[in-house]
């Protein structure tokens, strides 16, 4: 066994805050050398608070990166054997070692073959969320078959109720639960009084006033909600007028099946419920989503949606893709609505993220949409605020092994407007020693975009992209050698 000096890998790693690897491709195969020559407690980032994961294949040497300061943890585990036997695994130590955990995202992908010893582990895990997690107050559990994209009835059936008896009493948001409703059930979230954000999941179930028979005094806190269901007749979405909330402003509709019955007679009349509901006065944005295969998106015109743009606080509308008669007419009849299409439709659709978290979704996704490729990981540090001086950061750029003048003045502004925020020293040498010289995740970092990437940008979004460029993201972009 080789034995390794962490003094100063701790030292430098006390001062990330938060950690996110999304990509499917990203190179994690340090962690895995690492980890045969580390104690089996060891710990990467003991002071992060956020993390976010995608877990797949063999994964071991994540333990490390679970701290017992992390109060957000985001993990989506892909849909072979290995990484959801992996994750469950993971997930247990998770619970063990993150006691104060407030918000917990989990998404679970998984083939058919793996359903019945899915729905137990999962539901084992729901179990001990229940018993460990008395400040959850957000919750995103979402466990989908990889072949049909639909919910599994066996690990929602019984799990995900006894979740809601035993914590919708005491948790403020459960922003993205799929609730599924059972053929001849009602839902029960019944006592909540502090309920904001539900996502339903009604599959099979018509969307009608019966399923709400079971809640009392319905969604009288309630600031967004979303339905997913597979298809809409005309007494769909009658249920609003039992909707009590009187501060609802966010309500997303999905139709997840090309429904020939949903004609443009019916449109209209389902936008009109809408438009005469008791939340009139308090909705700011309207989603109508169709699934990808459908034909329902060309139905919608301008005339249908027309009752919406009538609403006093109506200003953001999703439609998943729009025709661009469409676009240029709202746009050119109602410049203040901004129209959400795809690629920023799943950002903005979940009603647990906020205005600025979907902000900085539309800034990360406006960096990568070229398909340039460099943003594979991003590391948020936190440190002294005060400013460093220019040769300093001029001198970690050329370190970076991207030279000439070009580099150093791109990096030097980028360094400089991140420092604003971060604290140019911490940024300059905590990132370098972190990743450099530690090759934590196999990364090596800078800042500096290249004149080509840059250019494609400035091509494809125009001003657009001038303001995002202005506007530099907290993070760091590393690449990947």
């Amino acid at each position: 066994m080789i034995q390794i000096d962490t003094s100063r890998l701790e030292h430098y790693s006390c001062f990330l805050r938060e950690l996110s690897i999304i990509e499917d491709y990203i190179e994690l195969s340090t962690l895995e050398y690492l980890a045969p020559h580390l104690p089996s407690d060891f710990c990467f980032l003991p002071r992060t608070r956020v993390l976010k994961l995608r877990l797949s294949g063999d994964m071991e040497g994540f333990d490390m990166l679970i701290g017992p300061e992390l109060v957000d943890v985001h993990i989506e585990i892909d849909s072979d054997w290995t990484s959801m036997r992996c994750g469950i695994t993971f997930l247990a130590r998770m619970c063990c070692v993150c006691t104060n955990l407030e918000v917990l995202r989990l998404d679970i992908r998984f083939e058919e073959e793996a359903e019945a010893e899915l729905s137990s582990h999962v539901g084992t895990f729901v179990q001990m969320v229940q018993s460990t997690y008395p400040r959850l107050r957000i919750l995103h559990l979402l466990a989908i078959h990889d072949y049909d994209y639909r919910c599994d009835p066996e690990f929602t059936s019984r799990p995900i109720i006894d979740l809601l008896r035993t914590t919708c009493a005491r948790a403020q948001e459960f922003s993205s639960v799929h609730i599924p409703v059972p053929e001849n059930g009602v839902i029960k979230l019944a006592r909540n009084p502090n309920l904001r954000d539900v996502w339903i999941c009604l599959d099979e179930t018509p969307l009608e006033r019966r399923i709400f028979e079971g809640i009392h005094r319905p969604f009288s806190a309630l600031h967004a909600m979303r339905f997913s269901v597979k298809e809409m007749d005309e007494s769909s979405l009658s249920f609003l007028g039992s909707v009590s909330s009187a501060v609802l402003t966010r309500l997303i509709i999905d139709v997840e099946d090309d429904s020939e019955n949903l004609d443009s007679t019916m449109l209209c009349a389902h936008i009109q419920c809408v438009q005469q509901s008791p939340f009139r006065d308090t909705l700011t944005l309207f989603g109508l989503a169709f699934d990808t295969r459908s034909n329902l998106s060309k139905k919608v015109t301008y005339e249908i949606l027309g009752p919406l743009f009538d609403l006093p606080q109506f200003s953001r509308l999703f439609l998943r893709r729009p025709s661009d008669e469409l676009v240029l007419t709202i746009a050119g009849k109602h410049p203040h609505i901004e129209l959400i299409t795809e690629p920023y439709f799943h950002y903005f659709i979940s009603p647990s993220i906020s205005s600025s978290q979907a902000q900085e979704s539309k800034d990360e996704i406006g960096k990568t949409s070229v398909g340039v490729g460099f943003e594979q990981a991003s590391a948020k540090v936190y440190g002294s605020e005060r400013r460093g001086k220019r040769s300093n950061t001029k001198r970690f750029v050329s370190s970076s092994g991207r030279g000439g003048k070009r580099a150093k003045y791109e990096g030097t502004r980028y360094y400089r407007a991140a420092a604003r925020h971060v604290g140019e020293p911490v940024v300059g040498h905590v990132l370098a020693r972190l990743f450099q010289h530690f090759c934590l995740l196999s990364l090596v970092p800078a800042v500096v975009r290249p004149p080509t990437e840059d250019r494609l940008l400035r091509e494809q979004f125009g001003e657009e992209w001038d303001a995002w460029a202005r506007r530099v993201p907290y993070r760091l972009i590393p690449y990947v050698y």
